[in-house]
Protein backbone atom coordinates (compact mmCIF):
# COMPACT_ATOMS: atom_id res chain seq x y z
CA UNK A 1 0.00 0.00 0.00
CA UNK A 2 1.53 3.40 -1.03
CA UNK A 3 1.93 5.75 1.77
CA UNK A 4 0.34 9.68 1.77
CA UNK A 5 3.73 10.96 0.75
CA UNK A 6 3.67 9.02 -2.38
CA UNK A 7 0.44 9.64 -3.28
CA UNK A 8 0.63 13.21 -2.59
CA UNK A 9 3.95 13.03 -5.34
CA UNK A 10 1.95 11.31 -7.78
CA UNK A 11 -0.72 13.56 -7.80
CA UNK A 12 1.78 16.63 -7.81
CA UNK A 13 3.16 14.88 -11.22
CA UNK A 14 -0.53 14.24 -12.51
CA UNK A 15 -1.46 18.06 -11.90
CA UNK A 16 2.07 18.52 -13.95
CA UNK A 17 1.57 17.19 -16.53
CA UNK A 18 -2.04 18.23 -17.01
CA UNK A 19 -0.92 21.99 -16.46
CA UNK A 20 2.03 21.81 -18.92
CA UNK A 21 -0.65 20.24 -21.88
CA UNK A 22 -3.17 22.80 -20.92
CA UNK A 23 -0.12 25.46 -21.26
CA UNK A 24 0.65 23.92 -24.76
CA UNK A 25 -2.57 23.86 -25.78
CA UNK A 26 -2.94 27.65 -25.18
CA UNK A 27 0.36 28.66 -26.15
CA UNK A 28 -0.60 26.82 -30.04
CA UNK A 29 -3.97 28.73 -30.01
CA UNK A 30 -1.85 31.46 -29.61
CA UNK A 31 0.05 31.09 -32.62
CA UNK A 32 -1.69 33.26 -35.63
CA UNK A 33 -2.64 31.09 -38.63
CA UNK A 34 -1.58 32.90 -41.94
CA UNK A 35 -4.41 34.47 -43.34
CA UNK A 36 -6.27 32.63 -46.26
CA UNK A 37 -5.02 34.12 -49.88
CA UNK A 38 -8.28 34.80 -52.22
CA UNK A 39 -8.83 36.84 -55.26
CA UNK A 40 -7.11 36.93 -58.79
CA UNK A 41 -3.25 37.12 -58.47
CA UNK A 42 -2.21 40.13 -59.83
CA UNK A 43 1.28 42.10 -60.49
CA UNK A 44 0.35 45.67 -59.30
CA UNK A 45 2.78 48.01 -60.40
CA UNK A 46 3.73 51.98 -59.68
CA UNK A 47 6.16 54.54 -60.15
CA UNK A 48 7.81 55.99 -56.89
CA UNK A 49 6.15 59.07 -55.21
CA UNK A 50 6.97 62.51 -56.20
CA UNK A 51 10.53 63.86 -55.17
CA UNK A 52 13.24 66.63 -54.87
CA UNK A 53 14.07 68.72 -57.87
CA UNK A 54 17.49 68.20 -58.85
CA UNK A 55 19.01 71.20 -57.55
CA UNK A 56 17.27 70.27 -54.07
CA UNK A 57 20.37 68.90 -52.46
CA UNK A 58 18.13 68.19 -48.97
CA UNK A 59 18.87 64.40 -48.37
CA UNK A 60 17.64 64.01 -44.91
CA UNK A 61 14.05 62.49 -44.25
CA UNK A 62 11.62 64.74 -42.44
CA UNK A 63 10.69 64.72 -38.52
CA UNK A 64 7.44 62.74 -40.54
CA UNK A 65 9.21 59.98 -42.36
CA UNK A 66 11.66 59.88 -39.25
CA UNK A 67 8.57 58.62 -37.28
CA UNK A 68 7.95 55.92 -39.94
CA UNK A 69 11.47 54.73 -39.97
CA UNK A 70 13.20 55.95 -36.84
CA UNK A 71 16.53 53.99 -37.50
CA UNK A 72 16.72 55.48 -41.15
CA UNK A 73 19.06 54.77 -43.42
CA UNK A 74 18.23 51.56 -41.88
CA UNK A 75 14.85 50.29 -42.36
CA UNK A 76 13.17 47.70 -40.45
CA UNK A 77 10.01 46.18 -39.75
CA UNK A 78 8.23 46.22 -36.07
CA UNK A 79 9.58 42.77 -35.21
CA UNK A 80 13.15 44.34 -35.88
CA UNK A 81 13.93 42.53 -39.23
CA UNK A 82 12.70 43.27 -42.96
CA UNK A 83 13.45 39.93 -44.65
CA UNK A 84 14.79 40.23 -47.85
CA UNK A 85 16.57 38.46 -50.96
CA UNK A 86 18.90 40.40 -53.19
CA UNK A 87 18.42 38.83 -57.02
CA UNK A 88 21.70 38.01 -57.86
CA UNK A 89 23.06 37.46 -54.53
CA UNK A 90 23.35 34.66 -51.85
CA UNK A 91 23.94 36.11 -49.19
CA UNK A 92 20.09 37.21 -47.79
CA UNK A 93 19.92 40.22 -45.10
CA UNK A 94 17.46 40.85 -42.62
CA UNK A 95 17.17 44.88 -43.17
CA UNK A 96 17.38 47.22 -45.84
CA UNK A 97 20.07 50.22 -45.51
CA UNK A 98 20.25 53.51 -47.93
CA UNK A 99 23.45 54.66 -48.82
CA UNK A 100 23.81 58.10 -47.46
CA UNK A 101 24.73 59.75 -50.66
CA UNK A 102 21.16 58.77 -51.75
CA UNK A 103 19.84 59.32 -48.98
CA UNK A 104 16.01 60.17 -49.13
CA UNK A 105 14.51 61.98 -51.91
CA UNK A 106 10.68 61.88 -51.77
CA UNK A 107 9.31 65.19 -50.71
CA UNK A 108 6.29 66.24 -48.89
CA UNK A 109 3.82 65.07 -51.68
CA UNK A 110 5.88 61.85 -52.16
CA UNK A 111 5.94 61.03 -48.77
CA UNK A 112 2.18 61.47 -48.67
CA UNK A 113 1.32 59.34 -51.94
CA UNK A 114 3.69 56.35 -49.81
CA UNK A 115 1.25 56.94 -46.83
CA UNK A 116 -1.72 56.72 -48.99
CA UNK A 117 -0.71 53.31 -50.09
CA UNK A 118 -0.34 51.60 -46.61
CA UNK A 119 -3.48 50.34 -44.51
CA UNK A 120 -5.90 52.75 -43.02
CA UNK A 121 -7.05 51.94 -39.74
CA UNK A 122 -9.40 54.60 -39.48
CA UNK A 123 -10.76 53.04 -42.85
CA UNK A 124 -10.82 56.87 -44.47
CA UNK A 125 -8.41 56.64 -47.21
CA UNK A 126 -8.67 54.72 -50.29
CA UNK A 127 -5.38 52.63 -49.73
CA UNK A 128 -3.89 49.72 -51.93
CA UNK A 129 -5.44 47.03 -49.56
CA UNK A 130 -8.92 48.60 -50.26
CA UNK A 131 -8.94 48.16 -53.61
CA UNK A 132 -7.48 45.15 -54.51
CA UNK A 133 -10.05 43.55 -51.80
CA UNK A 134 -12.99 45.90 -53.43
CA UNK A 135 -12.28 45.62 -57.27
CA UNK A 136 -15.02 44.53 -59.08
CA UNK A 137 -15.41 41.27 -61.55
CA UNK A 138 -15.88 43.96 -64.24
CA UNK A 139 -12.22 45.49 -62.66
CA UNK A 140 -10.74 41.77 -62.85
CA UNK A 141 -10.85 41.66 -59.43
CA UNK A 142 -11.10 41.23 -56.48
CA UNK A 143 -7.53 40.48 -56.25
CA UNK A 144 -5.15 38.63 -54.21
CA UNK A 145 -3.39 40.41 -51.42
CA UNK A 146 -0.17 40.98 -51.41
CA UNK A 147 2.69 38.58 -50.13
CA UNK A 148 5.96 39.81 -52.85
CA UNK A 149 7.53 43.16 -52.85
CA UNK A 150 10.04 43.89 -55.20
CA UNK A 151 11.65 46.74 -55.93
CA UNK A 152 15.23 49.12 -56.76
CA UNK A 153 17.94 48.11 -54.45
CA UNK A 154 18.77 51.18 -52.49
CA UNK A 155 21.86 49.92 -50.93
CA UNK A 156 24.14 49.75 -54.56
CA UNK A 157 25.98 51.46 -56.63
CA UNK A 158 27.59 51.58 -60.15
CA UNK A 159 31.33 50.98 -60.81
CA UNK A 160 31.79 54.61 -61.15
CA UNK A 161 29.97 55.19 -57.77
CA UNK A 162 26.70 56.44 -58.67
CA UNK A 163 23.91 55.11 -56.40
CA UNK A 164 20.74 53.90 -56.91
CA UNK A 165 17.76 55.59 -56.24
CA UNK A 166 16.18 55.07 -52.68
CA UNK A 167 12.65 56.25 -53.95
CA UNK A 168 11.26 53.48 -55.19
CA UNK A 169 11.84 51.41 -51.70
CA UNK A 170 10.99 54.13 -50.02
CA UNK A 171 7.38 54.43 -51.82
CA UNK A 172 6.75 50.92 -50.69
CA UNK A 173 7.58 51.04 -47.35
CA UNK A 174 5.11 52.51 -45.17
CA UNK A 175 2.54 49.62 -46.80
CA UNK A 176 5.29 46.82 -46.17
CA UNK A 177 5.07 47.82 -42.44
CA UNK A 178 1.50 47.94 -42.25
CA UNK A 179 0.33 45.19 -44.40
CA UNK A 180 -0.35 42.47 -42.08
CA UNK A 181 -0.40 39.91 -45.02
CA UNK A 182 3.09 40.69 -46.14
CA UNK A 183 4.30 40.39 -42.82
CA UNK A 184 3.08 37.35 -42.78
CA UNK A 185 4.47 35.97 -45.88
CA UNK A 186 7.59 37.45 -45.53
CA UNK A 187 9.75 35.42 -43.02
CA UNK A 188 13.63 34.58 -43.22
CA UNK A 189 12.73 31.23 -44.75
CA UNK A 190 10.47 32.66 -47.40
CA UNK A 191 12.16 36.07 -47.99
CA UNK A 192 9.75 37.89 -50.37
CA UNK A 193 10.64 41.43 -50.42
CA UNK A 194 13.29 40.46 -53.39
CA UNK A 195 15.45 43.99 -54.30
CA UNK A 196 17.52 44.68 -57.79
CA UNK A 197 20.60 45.89 -58.47
CA UNK A 198 19.76 48.71 -61.50
CA UNK A 199 23.27 50.28 -61.95
CA UNK A 200 24.55 47.30 -63.49
CA UNK A 201 25.07 47.08 -67.26
CA UNK A 202 21.53 45.86 -69.12
CA UNK A 203 22.19 42.59 -71.19
CA UNK A 204 18.87 40.40 -70.99
CA UNK A 205 16.96 40.60 -74.18
CA UNK A 206 12.73 40.29 -73.45
CA UNK A 207 11.87 37.16 -74.71
CA UNK A 208 8.52 38.58 -75.61
CA UNK A 209 8.99 41.14 -78.11
CA UNK A 210 6.62 44.25 -78.79
CA UNK A 211 6.54 46.24 -81.46
CA UNK A 212 4.65 49.25 -82.30
CA UNK A 213 3.26 49.52 -85.15
CA UNK A 214 4.85 51.00 -88.45
CA UNK A 215 7.92 51.85 -86.18
CA UNK A 216 11.51 50.85 -87.50
CA UNK A 217 13.19 52.51 -84.45
CA UNK A 218 15.88 50.76 -82.55
CA UNK A 219 14.97 51.01 -78.75
CA UNK A 220 17.96 50.62 -75.89
CA UNK A 221 17.30 47.92 -72.97
CA UNK A 222 16.13 49.49 -70.27
CA UNK A 223 14.69 46.73 -67.28
CA UNK A 224 17.78 45.60 -64.94
CA UNK A 225 19.16 42.08 -65.83
CA UNK A 226 17.13 40.48 -62.86
CA UNK A 227 14.09 41.49 -62.97
CA UNK A 228 14.60 41.28 -67.15
CA UNK A 229 15.33 37.51 -66.21
CA UNK A 230 11.98 36.98 -63.88
CA UNK A 231 9.53 39.16 -66.60
CA UNK A 232 11.67 36.42 -69.37
CA UNK A 233 11.00 32.86 -66.84
CA UNK A 234 7.17 34.69 -65.72
CA UNK A 235 8.49 33.88 -62.32
CA UNK A 236 7.09 37.42 -61.22
CA UNK A 237 3.80 36.28 -59.50
CA UNK A 238 4.88 33.74 -56.03
CA UNK A 239 3.54 30.27 -55.35
CA UNK A 240 1.66 31.61 -52.64
CA UNK A 241 -1.38 32.34 -54.39
CA UNK A 242 -0.82 35.79 -53.17
CA UNK A 243 -0.10 39.10 -55.19
CA UNK A 244 3.10 41.08 -56.11
CA UNK A 245 3.85 45.01 -55.62
CA UNK A 246 6.35 46.74 -57.74
CA UNK A 247 7.60 49.99 -58.00
CA UNK A 248 10.32 51.59 -59.72
CA UNK A 249 11.32 54.21 -61.55
CA UNK A 250 10.03 56.33 -65.08
CA UNK A 251 12.77 54.69 -67.10
CA UNK A 252 12.39 51.15 -66.45
CA UNK A 253 8.15 51.41 -66.86
CA UNK A 254 8.22 53.72 -69.68
CA UNK A 255 11.73 54.48 -71.05
CA UNK A 256 14.26 56.81 -70.84
CA UNK A 257 14.46 59.07 -73.48
CA UNK A 258 12.98 62.39 -73.57
CA UNK A 259 11.68 64.53 -76.11
CA UNK A 260 9.90 68.10 -75.09
CA UNK A 261 10.14 66.97 -71.63
CA UNK A 262 7.76 63.54 -72.65
CA UNK A 263 9.41 60.59 -71.75
CA UNK A 264 9.21 58.05 -75.25
CA UNK A 265 7.34 54.80 -74.61
CA UNK A 266 9.94 52.21 -74.74
CA UNK A 267 8.61 48.73 -75.94
CA UNK A 268 11.70 47.32 -73.60
CA UNK A 269 10.08 48.88 -71.19
CA UNK A 270 8.24 47.02 -68.22
CA UNK A 271 4.98 48.12 -68.58
CA UNK A 272 5.51 47.61 -72.29
CA UNK A 273 6.41 43.74 -71.59
CA UNK A 274 3.33 43.05 -69.38
CA UNK A 275 0.77 45.06 -71.04
CA UNK A 276 1.72 42.79 -74.75
CA UNK A 277 1.61 44.51 -78.04
CA UNK A 278 -2.31 45.74 -78.11
CA UNK A 279 -1.95 47.68 -74.61
CA UNK A 280 1.32 49.14 -75.35
CA UNK A 281 -0.05 50.04 -78.87
CA UNK A 282 -2.55 52.08 -77.18
CA UNK A 283 -0.10 53.25 -74.21
CA UNK A 284 2.43 54.37 -77.55
CA UNK A 285 -0.70 56.83 -79.04
CA UNK A 286 1.04 60.47 -78.04
CA UNK A 287 -2.90 61.12 -77.00
CA UNK A 288 -3.35 58.83 -74.54
CA UNK A 289 0.12 59.66 -72.98
CA UNK A 290 -1.95 61.68 -70.05
CA UNK A 291 -3.97 58.87 -69.20
CA UNK A 292 -1.42 56.09 -69.15
CA UNK A 293 1.73 57.88 -68.73
CA UNK A 294 2.91 56.92 -65.04
CA UNK A 295 2.82 59.66 -62.82
CA UNK A 296 5.25 59.73 -60.20
CA UNK A 297 3.01 58.11 -57.37
CA UNK A 298 -0.83 58.41 -59.13
CA UNK A 299 -0.76 55.57 -61.31
CA UNK A 300 -1.53 52.13 -60.88
CA UNK A 301 -1.56 49.22 -62.81
CA UNK A 302 -2.65 46.28 -62.02
CA UNK A 303 -2.04 42.86 -64.23
CA UNK A 304 -3.62 39.59 -63.94
CA UNK A 305 -3.74 36.55 -65.93
CA UNK A 306 -5.30 36.08 -69.04
CA UNK A 307 -6.98 33.33 -70.90
CA UNK A 308 -6.90 34.38 -74.52
CA UNK A 309 -3.36 33.05 -75.99
CA UNK A 310 -2.75 36.47 -77.50
CA UNK A 311 -1.28 38.17 -74.38
CA UNK A 312 0.05 36.83 -71.07
CA UNK A 313 -1.72 39.27 -69.13
CA UNK A 314 -4.99 41.73 -68.64
CA UNK A 315 -4.56 45.55 -67.35
CA UNK A 316 -6.63 47.00 -64.86
CA UNK A 317 -5.34 51.08 -64.17
CA UNK A 318 -6.64 52.87 -61.30
CA UNK A 319 -5.23 56.63 -61.58
CA UNK A 320 -5.43 59.55 -58.84
CA UNK A 321 -8.22 61.69 -60.13
CA UNK A 322 -9.53 65.60 -58.44
CA UNK A 323 -13.72 65.07 -57.30
CA UNK A 324 -15.63 68.09 -58.58
CA UNK A 325 -14.56 71.46 -57.28
CA UNK A 326 -10.62 69.94 -56.75
CA UNK A 327 -8.02 71.76 -57.53
CA UNK A 328 -4.82 70.65 -55.80
CA UNK A 329 -3.84 67.84 -53.51
CA UNK A 330 -3.40 63.94 -53.93
CA UNK A 331 -6.21 63.67 -55.13
CA UNK A 332 -8.54 60.21 -54.84
CA UNK A 333 -7.40 56.68 -56.54
CA UNK A 334 -10.04 55.66 -59.04
CA UNK A 335 -10.89 53.17 -61.45
CA UNK A 336 -9.51 54.17 -64.52
CA UNK A 337 -10.11 51.44 -67.21
CA UNK A 338 -9.73 47.49 -67.79
CA UNK A 339 -8.40 45.99 -70.69
CA UNK A 340 -9.76 42.31 -70.90
CA UNK A 341 -8.46 40.33 -73.59
CA UNK A 342 -10.83 37.54 -72.03
CA UNK A 343 -14.04 38.97 -73.17
CA UNK A 344 -12.70 41.69 -76.51
CA UNK A 345 -11.91 39.23 -79.08
CA UNK A 346 -14.81 38.67 -81.56
CA UNK A 347 -15.65 35.60 -83.37
CA UNK A 348 -13.71 36.40 -86.18
CA UNK A 349 -10.70 37.20 -83.83
CA UNK A 350 -11.03 40.99 -84.16
CA UNK A 351 -10.85 43.08 -81.16
CA UNK A 352 -13.95 44.56 -79.58
CA UNK A 353 -12.64 47.54 -77.23
CA UNK A 354 -14.75 48.30 -73.96
CA UNK A 355 -14.59 50.11 -70.67
CA UNK A 356 -12.40 53.11 -71.59
CA UNK A 357 -13.71 54.74 -68.34
CA UNK A 358 -13.69 58.37 -68.61
CA UNK A 359 -12.47 60.63 -64.97
CA UNK A 360 -11.36 63.83 -64.75
CA UNK A 361 -7.43 64.00 -65.32
CA UNK A 362 -4.69 61.73 -63.81
CA UNK A 363 -2.81 64.23 -61.60
CA UNK A 364 -0.56 63.74 -58.60
CA UNK A 365 -0.67 67.44 -56.87
CA UNK A 366 -1.13 71.06 -58.00
CA UNK A 367 1.73 70.71 -60.40
CA UNK A 368 0.60 68.16 -62.13
CA UNK A 369 -2.13 69.43 -64.58
CA UNK A 370 0.14 68.45 -67.53
CA UNK A 371 1.31 64.59 -66.51
CA UNK A 372 5.19 65.32 -66.96
CA UNK A 373 8.07 63.92 -65.16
Amino acid sequence: MKSSKQLSFMVFVLLMFVASQFAMTASSRLVTPKPAITGNQAIIVIRHGQDRKPEDQIREPSSYWKGIAPSWPKYTLSNGYLYNQRIGSDEPTDSVTVLTGAGHRLNETGELQAKRLQADPDGLQVDLLKILTSATPAQLGPFAPVTRAITIDPSTSSSSGEQATSNPFATIYPFLKTDETFKDFNTDSNRNLLLINTKTKKTVNPTSRITFKDDTKKYNLIVADGLQEMINADTLLPNDGGSTLLCWDGEGLWGEEKISERRVFNPNSILAQLGGNIVANQFNISEFYPDFYPAKGAVIYIFTRAKNSNTKYNTTIYSSTWLKDQTSGLGVLLWRATWNSDDTMNSDGTVNWVNWVDTHRIVAGADQMTVRD
